[in-house]
């Protein structure tokens, strides 16, 4: 019989802590490195043999699997590792998925007053007298021209009958595809909008001239179009009135080409000349910056587009929508200003006096 006095048991208590608080965390740290949730037992005995403590006796771990030794005939030897089998489904986790179920889809007649013909076809056989040839008996080039007197039909067969040969379904394109570009045609555009947007003056007037005189720019009117809507929209949301003038002389410059064909396209140019026009807020300081000579531009390449492209209605709905901002009581002298040259140009001289 012995005994141990306390500062020994504290010292003992302290060093068994540090022992397996450092097992601990190197078994974590492998069960990390294994990519496991969990410390298993092979994570602890690796463990403890890497901070060199024996395994103890009682230890539970899993037997290693045999490794068998041949010699060879030159003296080596050789290793082999038996592959040990593993049972999956025991340390799966059960899936989570369901298997879909086999679907059957029936398709029956609904029946009428214990019939099994659909509504149409009963009240055709029951129209059809018993002498004649019914129509399921005719061929079917001919059975689909055969309809009974007008007399025997009923109102709503008559009208489905009617409605068998119109088409069920019909593909509209409300907004078609672009045409690709080529890669010379795609620099090309990138490279003028490029130049009219950037600050080299020359670069400018040679783009601007460039799209005045170009034959074929018909060919980029679909993306030029759509270009000047969006960068109208959103640069009047941002109040940039260098970029609105840049974009409305490109529009000025398209529009005095030619070759160039803007029947297809008026809608997404019209509104944005418009709203250049009559536009409340076109800058942060309207006291200061030249925002009428976007006003005037604008308004003079609307008329342009007016006389060359536009129909005697388009005309007519232009000049309504201008003149109801002339008369508006809400209306700044900045929209009222932008008004008066559509107004001029297509008023009649009753109006005008």
């Amino acid at each position: 019989m012995f005994f141990i006095t306390n500062v020994a048991l504290l010292i003992c208590v302290l060093k068994l802590t540090e022992l397996l608080t450092g097992c601990s965390k190197e078994a974590r740290k492998l069960a990390i490195h294994s990519r496991r949730r969990t410390v298993v037992v092979g994570a602890v005995q690796n463990a403890l043999r890497m901070i060199r403590i024996a395994v103890p006796i009682a230890f539970m771990a899993l037997p290693e699997p045999s490794v068998p030794q041949s010699r060879m005939p030159a003296g080596d030897q050789l290793y082999i590792g038996d592959n040990v089998d593993l049972n999956v489904p025991l340390h799966a986790p059960p899936s989570q998925t369901r298997t879909p179920s086999e679907r059957r889809i029936g398709v029956q007649w609904p029946r009428v007053e214990n019939d099994g013909f659909p509504q149409p076809q009963k009240k055709m056989r029951m129209a059809l007298p018993e002498n004649e040839v019914t129509s399921s008996l005719l061929p079917a080039a001919l059975r689909k021209w055969t309809s009974p007197s007008p007399e025997l039909v009923s109102p709503s067969l008559s009208y489905r009958l009617a409605a068998q040969g119109l088409p069920r379904k019909e593909r509209i394109l409300v907004n078609p595809l672009l045409p690709d570009l080529s890669v010379e045609e795609q620099r090309y555009l990138k490279e003028v909008v490029e130049a009219c947007v950037g600050v080299d003056r020359e670069k400018r007037q040679r783009a601007l001239h460039s799209l005045e005189r170009n034959a074929t720019l018909q060919v980029f009117l679909p993306r030029l179009s759509r270009l000047f809507h969006t960068a109208v929209r959103w640069n009047i949301v941002l109040r940039s009135l260098s970029m609105l003038i840049y974009i409305v002389r490109m529009m000025r410059a398209v529009a005095f080409n030619t070759s160039v064909k803007l029947g297809g396209v008026l809608h997404e140019f019209l509104p944005s000349l418009i709203s250049c026009m009559v536009c409340r807020i076109l800058c942060d300081r309207p006291e200061l910056e030249d925002h009428w000579v976007l006003r005037d531009v604008a308004g003079s390449t609307l008329i342009k587009i007016l006389k060359d492209h536009g129909t005697e209605n388009l005309r007519c709905r232009s000049f309504c929508f201008v003149k109801k901002i002339f008369y508006d009581s809400s209306s700044s002298y900045p929209m009222i200003y932008g008004t008066i040259p559509t107004l001029l140009e297509f008023a009649t001289p009753d109006e005008v006096s």
